[in-house]
């Protein structure tokens, strides 16, 4: 069995963060409103700390997007990365729903999943794909996260607090970015992430 190489990139580094800070500062690059990502501020804790919306967690290995779970008081719904592509889309034309929209699109509009697989959809509560409204996908875009979505562990070992922290960074535009979809791999790149972390300001 051949042995796996480990490839040393440094000498990349100072090429990966010019090409990151020129995307970053870009006219070009899709950009949330300040005024709107201060909403969805506000939007999503309500969502997520204080209302009784579903809570989308970005699932991992297996078959179960759509699937509903409980955990403490609260219901989640396994999903992949389509609620953040959704909200993006929605929020770079400018929506600032209030809580009672927000709750309806929750309800009618929300993808759960890009493709259901058949023994998904045979056991999902919510069904609703990608495809079916506005995305970043629909638009050329790979949507990214500054910081990682994902719980790191099954949601079964996880308290709710911490369901919540990973349901926040998931679901607030804040915590995201996108690529056009040609060079959309490099946004998984460490140091693009750091160069995009700092959006305001002209380093790292």
């Amino acid at each position: 069995m051949a042995t796996k190489t480990t490839w040393n990139l440094e000498w990349a580094e100072s090429g990966l963060r010019e090409l990151a800070r020129a995307w970053r500062d870009a006219p070009e690059r899709p950009r949330i409103a300040p005024e709107v990502l201060d909403h969805w501020d506000d939007l999503v804790r309500w969502w997520v700390h204080e209302s009784d919306l579903v809570l989308p967690v970005r699932s991992g290995a297996g078959t179960n997007r759509g699937s509903l779970a409980q955990v403490g008081d609260r219901q989640m719904v396994f999903v992949d990365n389509s609620p953040p592509q959704w909200i993006f889309a929605r929020a770079w034309q400018g929506w600032v729903p209030d809580r009672a929209e927000l709750t309806e699109a929750v309800a009618t509009e929300m993808p759960v999943a890009q493709v259901l697989k058949a023994e998904e959809q045979a056991r999902a509560s919510m069904t609703r794909r990608l495809a079916q409204g506005p995305s970043t996908s629909k638009l050329g875009l790979r949507l990214h996260h500054i910081d990682a979505v994902a719980l790191g562990k099954v949601p079964q070992d996880c308290s709710l607090e911490q369901i919540q922290a990973a349901t926040v960074r998931l679901l607030n535009p804040r915590n995201m970015f996108v690529l056009p979809g040609s060079i959309g791999g490099l946004g998984e790149i460490p140091t693009f992430i750091d160069v995009m972390r700092h959006p305001g300001d002209r380093g790292p």
